[in-house]
């Protein structure tokens, strides 16, 4: 959590200047949030009506429903309008702020990195983390929205209230791990798809020199090899990521079943109506909402951290070390200068060799 907090904070300070149109942004989302608590209660409403034949106030509920989610509507297209354009602002300092990081870091430095590292953090990197915001707004919009059903269901029935916490709390933990792991893998991916990047960079530049010396099938042969190392880091994460939606998937199945027989039973009981009940199973395909979202947020932050740590270390870790220009600047010089004998050296790519120039020059005003 110190970490989340520690990356928002150098996330906010490429996105005040979005102050408006955050604010805008917000007050949208409030709105959308009304509006998700009021329909589910006018869809409850229709349900119990319905029950009890009453189709005149059924009628006069759909009109009002329909008013509302025409609101919905446009208050949804106002919160995609003002999030592109916080987006669209904050990618642009991002990525130049980086750019000029990466313009400051030492030659050497640069020799030892590929392209592909540089590329890979100055595009996707700097993408995820102009979003951050708008991924925040919109998950944590969703979960509040929704989170009002357990309310609810907490009045209606309170046993089958705290069975349904209990079931999500579960899968909550399940949910935990398998983003941990896949965050994991991912930190692998990346590095192997930064350094693919920077072999495909310098093929493309150096096409010209391998068509001269017939060097393509040993190329295409060190590409084939990375690509399919790649796809297969790829592989291992897509079928990790299957087999814990596969078992989420079965004990969301399993918290279906449990909650329709506790149903049935407090109706054969008397305990519950079965126009609260209809209630009850109606807000269920709710609560996986809940736990969908949630799970696509905890993604995303573990996503974040890892873009941001990726992006620190050029601006910030040793590991990437900056030029050192010195602090004193002369504004106005007058005289004659004289280099005798300055030297220089330069490596020659193809025969691997150093040449070493001495050079003088006078300069005079």
């Amino acid at each position: 959590m110190k970490e989340l907090f520690y990356n928002l904070k150098f996330a906010w300070i490429y996105a005040k200047d979005q102050k408006k149109r955050l604010i805008a942004y917000l007050f949208t989302n409030f709105v959308h949030i009304v509006i998700s608590i009021v329909v589910p209660l006018l869809s409850a409403r229709i349900i119990v009506n319905l029950t009890e034949n009453a189709y005149l106030q059924v009628i006069v509920i759909t009109f009002v429903l329909f008013g509302v989610e025409t609101m919905r509507n446009v208050v949804s297209y106002l919160t995609r309008y003002f999030s592109s354009k916080i987006y669209r602002e904050t990618f642009i300092k991002i990525q130049s702020d980086l750019g000029r990081e990466i313009l400051r870091l030492e030659n050497n430095c640069i020799d030892q990195h590929s392209s592909g590292v540089f590329i890979q953090r100055l595009t996707n990197d700097t993408s995820r983390i102009a979003d951050v915001f708008n991924v925040l707004n919109i998950y944590l919009t969703n979960i509040i929205t929704n989170i009002g059903i357990f309310g609810a269901i907490f009045i209606i029935n309170k046993i089958v209230f705290i069975t349904l916490i209990f079931m999500v709390f579960i899968i909550y933990l399940v949910e935990s791990r398998r983003v941990r792991v896949m965050t994991e893998k991912d930190k692998s991916f990346r590095k192997k798809n930064e350094k693919i990047s920077g072999f495909i960079g310098e093929l493309v530049r150096g096409i010209r020199d391998i068509k001269m010396l017939s060097a393509e099938e040993s190329f295409m042969n060190e590409l084939e090899g990375k690509v399919k190392d790649l796809n297969q880091e790829r592989y291992q994460m897509v079928k990790t990521d299957n087999q814990y939606s596969f078992f989420r998937g079965t004990l969301l199945d399993v918290t279906d079943v449990i909650i329709i027989l506790l149903l049935v039973y407090f109706i054969y009981f008397n305990e519950l109506t079965i126009a609260s009940a209809l209630v009850v199973h109606n807000y269920m395909g709710r609560v996986t909402s809940i736990i969908d979202y949630f799970s696509i947020l905890l993604e995303k932050l573990k996503d974040f951290n890892l873009s941001s740590s990726r992006i620190f270390s050029i601006i910030e870790s040793s590991e990437f070390p900056k030029e050192q220009f010195g602090t004193k600047h002369l504004e106005k010089v007058e005289g004659n200068f004289e280099f005798k004998m300055y030297p220089f050296s330069m490596k020659r790519k193809r025969k691997c060799s150093i040449i070493l120039v001495f050079m003088c020059m006078q300069m005079k005003r």
